[in-house]
């Protein structure tokens, strides 16, 4: 099906099918040439409505890889979000982004995410799809100031409060 038809099915704008196609985010959607020579996103017919945006892929997939470097964070959602992180990670597995999943439960059958989380590792695919996202992400400024600058502004920009100073920096555009 095309963009423009799985906008229909799912509820969505076409830009956003798009913009999900691009960053990767359905499975098996490619680029064919269309009417008039120009090209169109082909997605598989009964494709899924993707369960979560690169971005928030982009925050499981950090979770996942600081986890695999020892970190536990506190994965304790609202009731019924066992399903939510269940379906997002498992989607990540379809995409490639990450190793098959293994969900872990406790004696109740409730999910534990933390022990979920401790046994996927994020593929090279995976690794490199999130570099490319942090990477998007930044852009540099060009901080020029001279010394009017008030201290607590300095210390928020993270800059001394010495003279004149042009530095450049990399923030996260949010």
């Amino acid at each position: 099906m095309k963009a423009s038809e799985a906008a229909k099915a799912w509820g969505w704008s076409e830009d956003k099918v798009r913009r999900y196609c691009r960053d990767g985010m359905v499975p098996f959607a490619s680029k064919e040439l269309g009417r008039f020579g120009r090209e169109e996103w082909v997605i598989p017919n009964g494709s899924a409505v993707p369960p979560i945006s690169l971005y928030d892929a982009a925050n499981w997939m950090t979770l996942i890889r600081d986890v695999s470097e020892g970190a536990t964070p506190d994965l304790q959602g609202p009731e019924g979000s066992d399903v939510r992180i269940a379906d997002a990670l498992a989607y990540l597995g379809q995409l490639g982004w990450c190793t098959r999943l293994e969900l872990r439960k406790d004696a109740r059958g409730r999910l534990l995410p933390l022990e979920t989380v401790r046994g996927i590792r994020l593929t090279t695919s995976g690794l490199r799809c999130l570099d490319e996202f942090n990477d998007s992400r930044k852009c540099s400024i060009t901080v020029v100031r001279s010394g009017a600058l008030t201290k607590s502004a300095a210390g928020l920009l993270g800059l001394s409060m010495k003279g004149e100073v042009q530095e450049t920096r990399s923030v996260y555009r949010g």
